[in-house]
């Protein structure tokens, strides 16, 4: 009987860090599908909903670069990139 080669641990990681992109990007684009239920459920206007999520988003870009920061200070990126490098080399 043959055997089963296991399952990669990088596949796992791999797989792992596609499902948090996709659910993440899920979560930034469900305020656009939840304008109108918003509207009648709570009675606010579009133009409120609507600067609630520019805000949100600027807020997401203006905390980048100091999250980047944070994280280059913190030591870990040296560390922590490798694994991400190797993924990216290994998929070229």
């Amino acid at each position: 009987m043959p055997r089963r080669e296991k399952l990669h641990y990088a596949w796992v990681v791999a797989g792992v860090t596609f499902l948090t992109l996709l659910v993440a990007a899920g979560l930034r684009a469900t305020p656009s599908v939840l304008i109108v239920p918003l509207e009648t459920e709570f009675g606010w206007s579009r133009a409120t909903i609507s600067f609630a999520i520019g805000v949100n988003i600027f807020l997401y870009g203006l905390i980048g670069p100091f999250a980047a920061a944070a994280w280059t200070g913190s030591g870990c990126a040296a560390r922590c990139s490798e694994p991400s490098h190797a993924l990216r080399w290994g998929s070229s």
